[in-house]
């Protein structure tokens, strides 16, 4: 979920509350707790770590007592003893990790994977229920802002006092109710997502159904927002096909050596489907070649981040890497590109839109290097390109999983 989004939340929540404490600093620090996750980006020096730190253990359900404890302690003008209506250090602490729960909560909604269950599992959740950044959840808590500090000013004004939204006047921070104020808030965090998840399960049901009633072997299907949900949505589903097509890439048959014995017995593909709010297909239907989970499975065992970059990735797929970014080194090697097709759109004004952006690209790339080996693919050396953050490993030789000491098992390190 997008900054702005965050941050708001965190302002609302304060706003909504029946009282609270008398200090300007009141509405900037709940933004920033309820934002304040999102800082273990800094900590990332380059792409693997991002995969591995980004929404990782500062996103942890096990981690937000720590977190609330940390971040009470930086808002002490919420507890100070002369502040008016100063809440006790237990409440800011208790307010605070329900923020930070609150951010968890609402990046789990998204497409791209938090990793709520560190230090315990390194498996992401997804609820596929809303886009990055969605203005039906996003205005709404901007305008119960706006709303609440107007009733603020209005009141103020009232009072005889001076109208400044931040303001130490402690007969301003009691809420009449605020209802406006609680509905805009309880719209965006509880009704819209249940409503957007709802969408999203029957999208996923009925597209199942329809494509069993047509005789397709389905092996996993995933139904995502698109820009603009709930009216467009984006289904990525992996299909068995009976033969290899007549039509299928040549490269294909590069791509048989490298893979262990029980996936070269399989032509599976990735099919990319856009959906309007009626679960009616719009546009074409666009297909991908598959990357064998025999293929990422061999691949993890050999390099820490193809382990990381296997977790991340939903329905992977596999292409030749193009030769702008191919490597001279080792030149008998044949050379690839994994990616998925999560965070891209099938609605044209968006595709336009996302080629405009500095780096337009596939977001988040692994390029390989490999040859046969006796049993599966063996990996050469390894490149993780971000495009949009434009982080890049370049080309080096893999790292082999080892069991990690007990701090960078604990941060997600691993």
């Amino acid at each position: 979920m997008d900054p702005v989004t965050h941050a708001a939340s965190g302002a609302l929540a304060m706003l909504a509350m029946p009282q609270r404490p008398a200090t300007r600093w009141a509405l900037p620090l709940a933004a920033f707790a309820a934002a304040a996750p999102d800082l273990d980006i800094l900590a990332a020096s380059g792409p693997l770590q991002t995969l591995l730190l980004h929404r990782g253990i500062t996103h942890a359900l096990a981690a937000a007592p720590l977190m609330g404890l940390l971040l009470a302690i930086l808002a002490r003008p919420l507890w100070r003893y002369d502040t008016r209506n100063a809440w006790s250090f237990g409440g800011v602490w208790a307010f605070m990790m329900l923020l930070v729960l609150l951010h968890i909560w609402l990046d789990a909604l998204t497409t791209y994977g938090t990793l709520v269950w560190l230090p315990f599992s390194g498996e992401r959740l997804r609820l596929n229920a809303v886009y990055i950044i969605d203005l039906l959840m996003t205005l709404p808590l901007l305008w119960g802002i706006w709303h609440g500090l107007r009733q603020e000013k209005k009141r103020a004004r009232a009072q005889g006092a001076i109208p400044f939204p931040f303001q130490e006047t402690a007969s301003l921070t009691v809420s009449d109710g605020k209802p406006g104020v609680r509905l805009a808030l309880f719209w965006s965090i509880l009704l819209y997502p249940a409503l957007a998840l709802g969408c999203q399960i029957w999208h996923t049901q009925q597209l199942q159904a329809a494509l069993s009633a047509q005789g397709r072997d389905i092996r996993q299907l995933v139904v995502l927002p698109d820009a603009f949900a709930p009216l467009f949505w984006r289904a990525l589903y992996l299909e068995k096909l009976p033969a290899r097509p007549a039509g299928a890439p040549s490269w294909q048959t590069e791509l048989d050596p490298l893979l262990p014995p029980a996936d070269r017995q399989e032509d599976l593909v990735v099919r990319i489907q856009g959906l309007d709010a009626l679960g009616r297909p719009h546009g074409r239907e666009e297909t991908r070649v598959a990357a064998p989970a025999g293929l990422m499975t061999a691949l993890a065992r050999q390099s820490v981040a193809c382990r990381a970059f296997e977790r991340f990735l939903l329905l992977p797929v596999i292409t030749p890497l193009p030769e702008g970014l191919r490597t001279t080194d080792m030149p008998g090697a044949s050379q690839w590109l994994l990616h998925d097709e999560r965070f891209g759109s099938q609605l044209e004004l968006v595709r336009k839109i996302m080629a405009m952006r500095p780096n337009a690209g596939i977001p988040f790339q692994l390029m390989l290097q490999l040859e046969p080996g006796n049993m599966g693919p063996r990996l050469l050396q390894e490149r993780l390109y971000f495009s949009d953050s434009r982080r890049d490993s370049g080309w080096q030789a893999p790292r082999r999983p080892s069991p990690p000491a007990f701090l960078p098992w604990l941060a997600g390190l691993r």
